[in-house]
């Protein structure tokens, strides 16, 4: 028997677990785990629980605690710029009116699925207060997230400042639609209503106020 295996009591039990289990198993466990109790409910006992395991063989493929929570990380970013990348790959109109329309639509229809994504969001903008590392990733993926919008936000009304706002707005109230009225019970009324009246306000009516001026 190896010296790491007497330490962490890992024995034939715990090499097959680790034979059935990879890394990626465990980080979709603490995803679940996170999107349900936020990182609090990110314990390694729990997560052997759930995952039928002893909590030895957690060792075969993580440190410690604090190397779970940054493959986490690692892999929500993953995540967050595949989500960027195919928002890229469909927001193709050369008007920028057009295309924050077509990216609204894209958003809100997205919301039918994405109740445990924003849970996830939220649980790490709330770590992300006491974790630098958290802060970084979030800092990248809100940078990855926003940049398109606010090209097109700057393009639509010549004013960089205002389209970083107009960017950041339109998030939030799309994220907030996420949270309250998706799931099982969306409202597709109310949830269109709210898709209109976003047009309207943040897009529709910024071209028009510039003609204006």
């Amino acid at each position: 028997m190896k010296l790491d295996e007497g330490r962490h009591g890992r024995g034939p039990k715990q090499r097959a677990e680790r034979d059935l289990l990879d890394r990626e198993a465990w980080v979709r466990a603490a995803a679940d785990a996170v999107a349900e109790g936020g990182f609090g409910n990110l314990r390694i006992l729990l997560l052997a629980k759930r995952l039928g395991v002893t909590r030895g063989s957690f060792y075969w493929h993580f440190k410690d605690h604090a190397d779970l929570v940054v493959a986490f990380l690692d892999h929500w970013l993953v995540f967050r710029r595949l989500r960027t990348e195919t928002w890229l790959r469909l927001v193709t109109e050369d008007d920028p009116e057009q295309a924050l329309l077509h990216s609204l639509d894209i958003n809100f229809d997205e919301g039918r699925n994405s109740y445990r994504n924003i849970r996830i969001e939220l649980a790490i903008r709330d770590f992300a207060r006491r974790d630098a590392y958290a802060a970084a990733v979030l800092q990248q993926s809100d940078q990855m997230r926003h940049a398109k919008s606010v090209e097109l936000y700057t393009r639509l009304t010549g004013d960089p400042v205002k389209a970083r706002l107009l960017a950041i707005t339109t998030y939030l109230i799309v994220a907030g639609s996420d949270l309250v009225l998706q799931g099982p019970t969306r409202d597709e009324v109310t949830v269109r209503g709210i898709r209109d009246l976003v047009a309207q306000l943040l897009v529709i009516g910024q071209k028009a106020r510039q003609t204006e001026t």
